[in-house]
C-alpha cells in the first residue's frame, strides 16, 4: 500500500502555473488544492485541516504573497512555505525567505527544482515533527 502522501495549497494568479502545479504534484500522488490568490489560499487554510505545504506566489491581486506568507506563518507556524516568484528576476525570494517562507524556487519554474525543493521542505517537516516527540 502506497504511503499517503501530505496536502499542499498551490496559491498563483496564473490559472496556467495553477494548472500545472496542480497536475505534477497530483501525478506524485500529493493531494492538491488552488487558490487563485492570496485570500483565497487563507480562506482554504481556514477550512482545511492538515496542509503541509504552502506554494505561494509573491506577486498576486487581493492579497500580495508576503503578506500570505506572514499570516499563514502566525496562524499555521508548522506549515512549511515554498515562495515563488519571476517579477523582477526572482528579486524578492530573499525577502520572503527573511519573512516566513522556507524556501523558495524562481520563475519560470523548473519542475525538477521544484520537486526538489517541495521534498526538501516536506523532509523538515518531517524532522521537526519526529525531535518534538
Amino acid at each position: 500500500m502506497d504511503p499517503i502522501l501530505p496536502t499542499i495549497l498551490v496559491a498563483d494568479d496564473d490559472a496556467q502555473i495553477r494548472a500545472v502545479l496542480g497536475r505534477f504534484l497530483t501525478q506524485d500522488g500529493f493531494n492538491v488544492l488552488l487558490a487563485a490568490d492570496g485570500r483565497e489560499a487563507l480562506e482554504l487554510f481556514a477550512r482545511t485541516p492538515g496542509i503541509a505545504v504552502a506554494v505561494i506566489d509573491l506577486v498576486m491581486p487581493n492579497r500580495e504573497g508576503i503578506e500570505t506568507i506572514q499570516e499563514i506563518r502566525r496562524q499555521w507556524p508548522r506549515v512549511r512555505i515554498v515562495a515563488m516568484s519571476g517579477a523582477f528576476n526572482g528579486d524578492f525570494l530573499p525577502a520572503a525567505k527573511l519573512l516566513g517562507a522556507d524556501a523558495t524556487v524562481a520563475k519560470p519554474v523548473q519542475l525538477s527544482v521544484f520537486r526538489d525543493t517541495l521534498w526538501a521542505v516536506l523532509n523538515e517537516r518531517n524532522q521537526d515533527a519526529a525531535s518534538s516527540v
